[in-house]
């Protein structure tokens, strides 16, 4: 601890000395020993100090920093973007390697890079202190020192950057969650800033293993392009059975829309979502607000209903239809074998790729069918589409019958 053990906390960046320190137990008798006798002592109950180390260039996560009179780093404690969103970091400041102070990182960089704990080792005199050596006077010295220092920091961007092509996909996904967070608090003038840099950003192609960067997006000048963003941990009304009200996520519907729309080879981003504490973080607001930059048009998948009029139903006999309803449609989206119906608007949209749903589409357009099996059929289909009560109401009736 700090408090226990000031000399490991004072003495960072100091390797070349060999510190040692001597702990006894409080006794009258050491205070009248001589200094050879403690000297005595300690050459065999000293305990060594063991160099206190910053984090080094392994991390993905560090950037160094340098000026003509300063070196240091920052770096990231944690990759979780939410969590970031709502931590503080803190600089070290260090004189000739002597620690001086500890400061909120607000105060050496701009504010949406506020979240980044770091240090910094200035040179001799390259920033005034007073005689206590505790502090750094905020002068203009430090003014100039801490505007360098603020320019020098958008190199995490490109770091990120860069991290979002070479690395796993979760390590691609928190480094553009932690760029949405970093722009979602700069101002204007560090919005463009970090705007101009993102080009090489790679993004994930909806339910494919390859990645396209902003730029080449740009290149293809689409009109559109479409984001698949997971719903995440919450739920929207389902349905009510026997008074209890039921929920469920949306993701399938987002799903079905993003199969639709990239078996028609849209462009489709797999955008990355954080929501592992009450701070959300969306990759999508930072991608729609770089397309709206340069007039591409970024459509939220899972605000906005775009598959309505994309898919027409296959043909049934009209005597089944009149059973089922026009509110039913049979669809076939190859792209998503194993869902077998889904929810649009008022509608109930039956996959006819998944291989149950076929045999029952099958059967129904079977010449002669017997009407209790397009009611069966029917059931089913309320099931799927969870109208319970519609579902329960039919049995019933079917076994008062």
């Amino acid at each position: 601890m700090r408090s226990r053990h000031p000399y490991r906390y004072f003495f960072r960046l100091i390797n070349q000395v060999d510190l040692r320190v001597l702990e006894l137990e409080w006794n009258e008798k050491y205070n009248i020993l001589k200094r050879s006798d403690i000297f005595k002592i300690a050459t065999t109950e000293a305990k060594a100090i063991s160099n206190f180390k910053y984090p080094d260039s392994a991390s993905n996560y560090l950037l160094p920093i340098h000026g003509d009179d300063y070196s240091g780093s920052l770096w990231l404690t944690t990759s979780s973007a939410s969590a970031i969103a709502s931590s503080e970091g803190t600089i070290d400041i260090l004189n000739e390697g002597i620690f001086v102070a500890s400061e909120s990182s607000s105060v050496w960089l701009s504010d949406q890079f506020g979240f980044y704990d770091g240090y910094i080792n200035f040179s001799s005199k390259s920033v005034n202190l007073p005689v206590g050596r505790d502090r750094v006077i905020k002068d203009e010295l430090f003014k100039n020192k801490s505007n360098e220092i603020q320019n020098n920091s958008i190199g995490m961007i490109d770091l990120l950057v860069n991290i979002t092509s070479s690395c796993s996909i979760p390590e691609r996904d928190s480094s553009a969650l932690i760029i949405s967070h970093i722009i979602k608090n700069a101002d204007d003038t560090w919005s463009k800033k970090i705007m101009k840099r993102l080009g090489g950003l790679n993004l994930s192609i909806y339910k494919r293993d390859e990645r396209i960067s902003l730029s080449d997006i740009l290149r293809l000048n689409p009109v559109n392009v479409y984001i698949q963003c997971p719903v995440g941990r919450f739920v929207s009304d389902l349905t009510t059975i026997d008074g209890k009200q039921l929920y469920h996520k949306k993701d399938d519907y987002v799903d079905l829309q993003s199969a639709i729309l990239a078996q028609g080879n849209h462009i489709v981003i797999a955008a990355a979502r954080d929501d592992s504490s009450d701070t959300v973080v969306l990759e999508a607001d930072l991608l729609i607000a770089f397309f709206q930059k340069h007039g591409i048009k970024a459509i939220d998948l899972t605000k906005t209903n775009v598959i309505s009029g994309r898919k027409r139903s296959k043909r049934i006999p009209n005597s089944v239809k009149q059973l089922i309803g026009d509110n039913v449609k049979f669809v076939e989206v190859d792209g998503l074998p194993n869902n077998k119906t889904w929810r649009v608007g008022d509608s109930v949209w039956i996959n006819i790729s998944n291989p149950t749903m076929s045999r029952i589409f099958k059967m129904l357009n079977t010449k002669g069918i017997d009407e209790n099996k397009i009611k069966l059929s029917l059931l089913l289909i309320d099931i799927l589409a969870f109208k319970f009560e519609d579902a329960i109401s039919f049995i019933t009736d079917w076994l008062d019958d």
